[in-house]
């Protein structure tokens, strides 16, 4: 049997940063959520007046960004 080993483009600790309503939220990624197929990052937000939300690692590079500069430039676009 082969090992199936999954790279992830980002780590638990690591900030990401979502693109929603023309503005930047940011989180902190606190675990991953292995399905079938798919992967959810689960993040709390840095700031405390937004809740918990989880994103499909699918997202990165569409929403939800691994550096501000990158969400900055999808905002600015």
């Amino acid at each position: 049997m082969k090992d199936n080993i999954v790279k992830l483009p980002c780590e638990i600790g690591d900030k990401v940063y979502e693109v929603f309503n023309n503005n930047i939220f940011e989180y902190n990624i606190d675990t991953f959520i292995i399905y079938r197929s798919e992967i959810d990052m689960c993040c709390a937000p840095t700031n405390p007046d937004y809740t918990r939300t989880r994103f499909p690692i699918t997202e990165i590079g569409h929403t939800v960004f691994l550096s501000r500069e990158e969400a900055e430039r999808k905002l600015n676009k």
